[in-house]
C-alpha cells in the first residue's frame, strides 16, 4: 500500500497554530520506484514524439506553445511517420504515465512500468529521432 505523507507547511489556523499533517493511502499496490519509472519513461517517450516531430518536418508548436504529445503523436500518423497501431500503442503510454504523473493509481498496476519501458525502447529503435 502506497501512503503519501505530506506536512503543510507553517501554516497558520485562525484559533490554533499547529501544522497539520494528514495522509493519503492508495488503493492500488504501487511503489515509488514503478511511479517515477512510468513518470520518467513517459517523459523520455514525449522527448522523443518531438524529436520525430521535427525531424519530419512537423510543427511542434502553435501559437508560441508546445503541442501535446497526443496531438504530436496523431500529427506523425497523419504524416506516415508510423501507423496507427503505433500510435494506438503511444496513447496508451502516454495515459498511463499520466496517470502515474497525476495519481490516479487505480487505472495501472506496478507492472505495467515495466511494460511501458520495453515498450517505449523497442519503439526509439524501430522509429529514431
Amino acid at each position: 500500500m502506497l501512503t503519501i505523507r505530506t506536512k503543510e507547511l507553517e501554516q497558520r489556523l485562525e484559533d490554533d497554530q499547529e501544522t497539520q499533517s494528514f495522509e493519503v493511502k492508495c488503493p492500488i499496490p504501487w511503489d515509488h520506484k514503478s511511479l517515477a519509472k512510468a513518470v520518467i519513461a513517459g517523459s523520455s517517450l514525449e522527448v522523443h514524439i518531438r524529436a520525430l516531430c521535427v525531424k519530419h518536418g512537423v510543427v511542434t508548436h502553435v501559437a508560441g506553445k508546445p503541442k501535446k504529445a497526443d496531438t504530436m503523436n496523431a500529427d506523425l500518423k497523419k504524416e506516415s511517420v508510423y501507423g496507427g497501431l503505433e500510435q494506438k500503442q503511444v496513447t496508451s503510454w502516454l495515459a498511463l504515465r499520466n496517470s502515474a504523473a497525476h495519481g490516479k493509481y487505480s487505472d495501472y498496476v506496478a507492472s505495467d512500468a515495466r511494460g511501458l519501458i520495453d515498450g517505449i525502447q523497442t519503439f526509439a529503435v524501430k522509429y529514431p529521432a
